[in-house]
């Protein structure tokens, strides 16, 4: 039995300037400028029973209001071999630099492209096998939330079950080491003295609604994602590209915008 607490904080100083605005009545000003605090995180994780039993629970103070939001909680069992069942809440692998921490990111916050295709949270089960140069991963859930699912989104994260809106929602990746070790994919940085590695990723969700959505009831939407990390010794480099689309059970009838 173990048990490791840690806190992760986050406060910084935003300045926004937009050019040819006036500061007039009814106008948003020109300059807008403050603190915030970002990301105030608490995690606790270890291990129970033996040492291929894991767990995790982290949840964060929202920069709204301050209230704790709980965001990860998932047990995980490593059945040898690489392979490993988790289930609970997380982050289903689909759009990698989603998965990536924040702690981890190249710069202080991630790209507008991934709060635009990100999963988020989930509730489901996910299983894994690793393997020297491949790593295999497949979720089943509740439901993931991208805006780019637009009326179809439906974000399972501390849901209770009579409330899923999906009949089913799935992602599966395929992650290929070219080179380097797994370790150096946990993040998007490569301290220097780290060895050179290269690896390539591609993965697909779909999620097909159902009743609880309403008038999209049937509707079934799908992406795919591809990319690529190039760690340096002291550069990395990460490329990406996704791609959405959205599916009526009807050809008739519209999908509600978003």
């Amino acid at each position: 039995f173990s048990l490791s607490v840690s806190a992760q904080i986050m406060i910084r100083y935003v300045l926004n300037h937009r050019s040819g605005e006036r500061d007039l009545p009814g106008n948003p000003a020109s300059v807008e400028r403050g603190l915030e605090n970002r990301r105030t995180r608490l995690v606790f994780a270890g291990t129970f029973l033996d040492a291929s039993w894991a767990y995790q629970i982290r949840g964060s103070y929202r920069r709204s209001g301050g209230e704790f939001f709980l965001e990860d909680t998932w047990i995980r069992k490593s059945l040898g071999n690489g392979v490993s069942i988790m289930v609970g809440q997380f982050k289903p692998a689909f759009l990698r630099e989603d998965t990536v921490s924040s702690r981890r990111q190249l710069i202080i916050e991630r790209s507008v492209v991934c709060d635009f295709f990100r999963q988020a949270w989930a509730q489901g089960i996910q299983a894994r096998m690793i393997t020297d140069d491949v790593r295999l991963t497949g979720w089943f859930g509740d439901g993931i939330g991208p805006k780019s699912f637009g009326a179809v989104r439906f974000n399972s994260i501390n849901t209770p079950w009579e409330r899923t809106a999906t009949a089913y929602s799935a992602t599966g990746r395929i992650d290929w080491k070219v080179d380097g070790e797994w370790w150096q994919f946990d993040d998007f940085n490569s301290p220097r003295g780290s060895p050179d590695g290269t690896m390539l990723g591609l993965a697909v969700a779909t999620q097909r609604a159902n009743a609880n959505l309403g008038p999209v009831d049937g509707t079934v939407v799908s992406a795919l994602t591809a990319d690529a990390t190039l760690c340096f010794s002291g550069a990395s480099v990460f490329v990406s590209g996704v791609v959405a689309s959205v599916a009526p059970r009807n050809a008739s009838k519209s999908v509600p915008p978003q």
